[in-house]
């Protein structure tokens, strides 16, 4: 599968990273989908995945902090979250550790994401290089 045929689903709740992070993802050669958390409270997390097929998702963890997190282990425990690469990102660097442990995953801080091409860390933290 082509990257420009990827496509990445980015939830967040901060306009300016979600704008920061669909550039980044689009640079690397990525089609991309961004939302805002608070926006999906209608459909939900997993209707918007339904609708827009992402093979993976970019979560940043961020204010409101407990709620990204209640939304972000609800969609982990649907069914539509299975077969779809994971990213979960934040930008609290001082809370990576501590938020790894509450969500049961690598969190990355979104200062690393920024560092280097998305393949990069896509073939590091999901094991997929946007290739099929």
């Amino acid at each position: 599968m082509r990257k420009e045929n990827l496509i990445v689903a980015v939830i967040n709740s901060d306009e300016e990273i979600l704008q920061t992070l669909e550039l980044i993802i689009q640079a690397d050669g990525y089609s991309t989908a961004a939302v805002k958390l608070h926006e999906l409270q209608e459909r939900g997390v997993e209707g918007y995945i339904e609708k827009v097929k992402p093979k993976v998702i970019v979560w940043d963890i961020n204010d409101p902090v407990d709620e990204n997190i209640r939304q972000l282990d609800r969609f982990k425990r649907s069914k539509i979250a299975e077969g779809k690469g994971l990213l979960v990102v934040t930008p609290f660097t001082d809370e990576v550790g501590i938020f790894s442990k509450r969500v049961g995953m690598p969190v990355m801080n979104l200062d690393e994401l920024f560092k280097r091409s998305f393949s990069e860390t896509m073939k590091e933290y999901l094991g997929a290089g946007g290739k099929e």
